[in-house]
């Protein structure tokens, strides 16, 4: 998938989840370079930087989720007894939002940690 297509499906993935970036709409109108610019039809659009959009916080709530993961390793956090989540780390949930936008942020090829969130939507 190319890199503009991966961002739109992101972008628009977290629209339908509730972010909203710009106050003229919430269509991806275009994807080039280092910008992505959100609209209407109308011609009307907000043009912001890509890194701006991928590591806002209301991006990545809406992208990722607010859901309770494992600090660990990223996995659904499940209260067992000692507070133990599947791979039997003993670390305190955080925000499924907070693990991966460290994640990608720490990630060497950021599109291709978002593409593994997208193939979920198949």
């Amino acid at each position: 998938m190319k890199k503009e297509t991966i961002l739109k499906r992101a972008i628009e993935k977290a629209i339908k989840k509730g972010y909203n970036p710009c106050e003229f709409g919430n269509e991806v109108v275009d994807v080039r370079d280092s910008f992505v610019w959100i609209g209407n039809k109308k011609g009307e659009s907000c043009g912001m930087y890509i890194d701006s959009v991928l590591f806002s916080h209301d991006f990545c709530k809406a992208l990722f989720g607010i859901q309770p993961v494992c600090s660990g390793c990223g996995e659904k956090y499940i209260s067992q007894g000692a507070g133990k989540c599947m791979c039997s780390y003993e670390l305190i949930p955080v925000p499924a939002w907070i693990y991966n936008g460290w994640r990608l942020f720490e990630s060497n090829d950021r599109l291709e940690y978002i593409s593994k969130f997208l193939k979920e939507d198949n």
